[in-house]
This record gives C-alpha cells, sequence and structure tokens, in this order.
C-alpha cells in the first residue's frame, strides 16, 4: 500500500488512486450534477447548468456559444466553491435533442419558444417540465413504425460528427483543472436510451431483434467517437448513462435478463471502455435500479468502475464491496432521495454509513446514487461533503 502525504495528493491523483483500487489519503467526493435553484443558491447568480429554460433560451437568441460556455462555468465556479474532487462535466441538454446524440447542442441548433413549456429545437419538439428542470422530446429521431425506423438508421448508420463546440465546455474546464481534479466526461451507447420511446424499443426486442440490434449499432458507433473526442478535449474517464434497471427494489429490476444482456448489450459496452482505454482513460458504468443480476457481467467488460448502486432500488454496497471490490471501484452510494427532508446529523450517518461499508482497502469514491433533485436541501448536499472529508480520511476510524 502506498501512504501519501497530505499535502502530496491533489484531487486528480485521489481519485486516480481509487480507480487503481488503492487507498489514498482520503476518499474522493464528486457530484453528479447541481440543479439550477441549488446553484443558484451556492453561487448567488442564475445558472446555465441544467437548466433546460434558460440554455435553450440563449440558443434562441443565437447565443449557442455563449450558452455552453456558461455552462461551463458554472461548473468550474460550482468545483471551486465545494472543493470536489471528480468533475463530471454535464448539461443533460443534447442527448434528448440531437442525433448524434451530443450532451450539449451544436452552435448551429435552431431553437424557437412556442410556449411556457414547448420548444422546438432543429424540428424536434421538447416538452419541458419546470418542476423537475427536465426536458422529454415527444417525438424522437428515429421513427416509432419499424420500416422506418429501419430506414432511417440504416440512411443515417454512417452519418457520424462531432461539432468542436460539442466539446468546448470540457476543454474550458481542462484549462482550468487539468492535473488538478479528474475530468470525467460523458458516454453512452451501449443500450437504448430510457429518455427516447423506450417501450418501443422493448417491443422490438420480442419482435425484430434485427432491429433491435440495428439501433444499438447506431448508436455504438457515435458515442465512441464522442467518447474520442471528449478524451482529446480534456477528459481523464468517461462516466457512461445508459441505465440497466430501474428504480423499484428487489433482484428482478434489470430491463433485460442476465442471458439477454449477455448477447446484446455486453458486446457494445465492451467496445466502449475499450475505445476510452485505448486513449489512455478511464471507463466507471454507471445505471439506475437494482443491477445485481448483471454486476459479473459489468465488471466483465472491465469497466474501471461502477458507479450508482442505488440504496432505495435494493442495491447492497456490502454486498458489491464483498464480490467486486477487488476488480472494480464503486462509486456511490449516498441515498441523494433523502436530501429534501433529512436533517444535517441524518445525512452525516447516511456518509457515515456508506464510508463503512464501502471505503475499507481503499477503491470507493463518495457520490450519490443519482443527481440530487432540485427539492434538496444545499446545506444537506454541503453535508454530504463535509462527513465524507471527516470520516473518510485514512486510515478509517470506522471500519467494515
Amino acid at each position: 500500500m502506498i501512504n501519501y502525504h497530505k499535502n502530496f495528493v491533489n484531487s486528480f491523483r485521489r481519485f486516480e488512486e481509487v480507480l487503481m483500487l488503492r487507498e489514498p489519503d482520503t476518499v474522493p467526493i464528486y457530484l453528479l450534477g447541481l440543479p439550477p435553484p441549488l446553484g443558484e443558491k451556492l453561487l448567488n447568480r442564475k445558472t446555465v447548468w441544467r437548466n433546460p429554460a434558460l440554455y435553450l433560451e440563449l440558443f434562441e437568441k443565437g447565443k449557442g456559444r455563449e450558452a455552453n460556455r456558461r455552462v461551463a462555468e458554472d461548473i468550474i465556479d460550482t468545483y471551486k466553491k465545494l472543493d470536489l474532487d471528480a468533475i463530471r462535466v454535464s448539461c443533460i441538454i443534447g442527448q434528448w435533442l440531437t442525433e448524434p446524440n451530443y450532451e450539449f447542442l451544436p452552435n448551429s441548433a435552431k431553437v424557437k419558444k412556442i410556449n411556457e413549456k414547448l420548444y422546438k429545437v432543429n424540428g424536434i419538439i421538447a416538452q419541458y417540465s419546470p418542476e423537475i428542470y427536465g426536458l422529454l422530446v415527444r417525438k424522437p429521431l428515429i421513427p416509432f413504425e419499424k420500416d422506418e425506423a429501419k430506414s432511417y438508421l440504416k440512411e443515417h448508420m454512417n452519418e457520424i460528427y462531432v461539432p468542436e463546440e460539442c466539446v468546448e465546455p470540457i476543454r474550458m474546464i481542462a484549462k482550468e483543472y487539468k492535473g488538478k481534479k479528474f475530468i470525467l466526461g460523458i458516454g453512452w451507447g451501449s443500450f437504448y436510451n430510457v429518455y427516447h420511446p423506450f417501450d418501443r424499443y422493448m417491443l422490438w426486442l420480442r419482435e425484430d431483434i434485427g432491429l433491435f440490434k440495428l439501433g444499438i449499432e447506431f448508436m455504438l458507433r457515435r458515442a465512441k467517437e464522442f467518447i474520442k473526442a471528449e478524451i482529446d478535449a480534456g477528459a481523464d474517464g468517461i462516466q457512461d448513462h445508459d441505465d440497466y434497471a430501474y428504480g423499484s427494489g428487489g433482484s428482478g429490476s434489470v430491463f433485460l435478463n442476465p442471458l439477454q444482456f449477455k448477447e446484446y448489450v455486453l458486446p457494445a459496452l465492451k467496445e466502449l471502455v475499450n475505445t476510452a482505454h485505448k486513449k489512455g482513460a478511464y471507463f466507471i458504468k454507471h445505471t439506475d435500479g437494482n443491477a445485481t443480476r448483471i454486476l459479473n457481467y459489468i465488471v466483465e467488460a472491465n469497466v474501471d468502475g461502477i458507479q450508482g448502486l442505488e440504496k432505495p432500488a435494493g442495491m447492497d454496497i456490502s454486498y458489491v464491496k464483498e464480490n467486486f471490490g477487488d476488480k472494480v471501484m464503486l462509486a456511490g452510494n449516498v441515498d441523494q432521495s433523502k436530501m429534501p427532508k433529512a436533517s444535517i446529523q441524518e445525512m452525516y450517518e447516511e456518509v457515515k454509513e456508506c464510508i463503512s461499508k464501502a471505503s475499507y482497502g481503499g477503491g470507493h469514491a463518495l457520490v450519490t446514487t443519482n443527481t440530487p433533485g432540485p427539492d434538496a436541501k444545499l446545506e444537506n448536499i454541503l453535508a454530504h461533503i463535509e462527513a465524507g472529508r471527516k470520516y473518510g480520511k485514512y486510515p478509517l476510524i470506522i471500519s467494515k
């Protein structure tokens, strides 16, 4: 075991140590994102990060580059304020509206506001839910009808191009933090994004397996190019966000049974991981829900980490640590659903429990299972970070 003096270890090195399944000076901490009400309270200004209404308003005014740069500035200033160890560069806009699925919209995107809850982006109608700062497409680019879907996928299969402006936010963040904090780009492409017409894709699995596989290949090709572009722009790793399971508890909550997962999804996941590794970057797999039944296959894909491990869905981080902790870094599993109502002391106990179950021996980063909602209390997010710094120092006082 390598022991580092606390003045020698910076955030980047701390996070890389746990990816190599070692103990740093303290358990690294990061966030998946910060909803606008919390970001505004923290930074004392209007924020564009994860704020679809303000982001699209700038695009409607022809200020697309400013929108993307302001997201990057919000992320940079948030991490300065909170002094976290890894930065997940997210926007949660482009993936819903464009194909290929970029995290950020390209500067050329044409946006028109129809009313307070409807936008048209490059001809695609999107519905905005201000209560959750969420954006959903009403009709995706891949058609619903099977024959039309096949034609679309085949016609556009090789149209792969990543606009420079879609990775400019990573370049900005890398200019500020490269080598200081661990920069995580976004990945997907091994499975169908749940924000598209997911029920239709699952019908294809039963009715037309060729079409189902064609769709995965379509997204995989684009994801690989986007991953490479993000790494070239400065990302140290990729955190994929394709969900493989849903949020209800119990062991049966995976979308595909293990044999289906092995046959149709695992090969694509392996390709994504290999793409990142060939570029010298790490790969962390996120999934919501209870993915216990397919964890062995996720590990088989040679991922460097698994993020989520959703506690409310029944994921037991003690079990995962015991069975897979010597093979893969664990990132989780603080329950963000407690943040709206829990007391600060309850958040401290939540973090303390997580560290006691997952941090012994290293190979663990502290993060919520998913992004805190807009109703979360900022003081509870701060308590999560403070408790992590207090109880996460090695050698651990609290133990397994």
